[in-house]
């Protein structure tokens, strides 16, 4: 529309036909210029208020201010319509800035103040409640760490069975599954776990290290850390058992586990035996030694032997009734418990030369 052609017009008719300004439908036409032109002004004016950055303040000299005033005028005005969106676009765009930095109270404070003078935005109110939720959810999570540090703290890891550090670190994860903070909490109650375990696997306490590593595996698995340590304590295990590594077959009494040894004996009742031992109780030990044939089929004596302390040597001997050993192979086994501990086999060759 050209209101100053429109006015310029007007004018003139009514200088050149004055009786034409008594006349209802001309008074009609001049208000709704005059109300375009009101209109035009207030959209002119929030343009420049717009311009200079004064979009609702200061109160009463602001381009909100100029628009709703043009509005009241002409409610359905496509041009103040069009305005009023585009401040509402200002305070989307502001909120989304301090969103896209993480500056989420910045935003939220900036969308509720758009909400206020544009209460018709959808956009903007949209957008306000997906601020809502993340607040919420960030206050969640906040809360949920801080619960978790201090069950942590107190030592209360993974017990009890609902409200535990792990519980709350995995609760914050079901709500942000890439948390940080959360990811490495269940990391370090997991290593502490371990570490306790393989304290009582270096202090001897392989029942509880291994009730450790169990209650480990519950929460997290079988991961590397878990299995590493279990491979530790298994090795731990096997290197505590009792132990003979080293036994020693002799025609003539024994004082040493050095003495060279060949593979033919010239025995004739009696067999000496050495052996070192490990890893045993610290009092007193029966074992049994099991002499047998060659075939390992039949057994020939059997003889208790005692051992004292934890490591260590023992020498003993067996002997046969009158007709000794014959010609031929044995085995002898020392057994601790139904468990053979070693076994060593020779030759008797009466005829073989020392």
């Amino acid at each position: 529309e050209d209101l100053p052609q429109a006015r310029l017009l007007v004018e003139q008719m009514k200088t050149s036909f004055p009786r034409i300004a008594n006349s209802e439908k001309f008074q009609r036409l001049e208000q709704r210029l005059t109300t375009a032109e009101t209109v035009q002004s207030h959209l002119q004016q929030a343009r420049v208020y717009l311009a200079s950055n004064a979009v609702t303040k200061p109160e009463g000299a602001n381009a909100l201010a100029e628009l709703r005033a043009a509005q009241k005028l002409v409610p359905e005005n496509e041009a103040v319509q069009q305005s009023i969106q585009e401040i509402g676009n200002i305070f989307l765009t502001r909120a989304k800035d301090h969103h896209a930095k993480g500056e989420l109270d910045q935003a939220l404070a900036v969308t509720n103040e758009g909400l206020k003078v544009i209460t018709e935005s959808t956009e903007l109110r949209v957008l306000q409640q997906q601020l809502q939720t993340e607040k919420e959810q960030q206050q969640y999570v906040a809360q949920q760490l801080k619960l978790a540090n201090q069950q942590f703290n107190a030592g209360m890891l993974v017990a009890p069975e609902t409200g535990s550090a792990y519980d709350h670190f995995h609760a914050v994860l079901k709500r942000d599954p890439d948390n940080k903070a959360a990811r490495q909490g269940l990391e370090t109650i997991e290593q502490q776990l371990v570490n306790q375990a393989v304290q009582k696997i270096e202090a001897g306490e392989f029942v509880a290290a291994k009730a450790q590593l169990d209650e480990a595996s519950k929460y997290f698995s079988k991961t590397k850390t878990i299995r590493a340590a279990e491979l530790k304590l298994s090795l731990a295990i096997e290197d505590a058992q009792p132990r003979v590594q080293h036994i020693v077959f002799s025609e003539t009494p024994l004082v040493s586990l050095n003495t060279p040894q060949g593979y033919k004996l010239q025995l004739d009742r009696t067999l000496y035996v050495g052996f070192d031992y490990q890893n045993f109780e610290a009092e007193r030990t029966q074992l049994q030694a099991v002499l047998m044939d060659g075939s390992g089929r039949v057994q020939i004596a059997l003889k208790p032997v005692i051992i004292n302390g934890a490591n260590g040597q023992h020498y003993f001997d067996i002997d046969l009734p009158v007709e000794g050993f014959a010609d031929g192979s044995y085995s002898l086994q020392l057994m601790l418990d139904n468990q053979q501990l070693i076994a060593g086999t020779f030759v008797v060759n009466k005829k073989a030369q020392p």
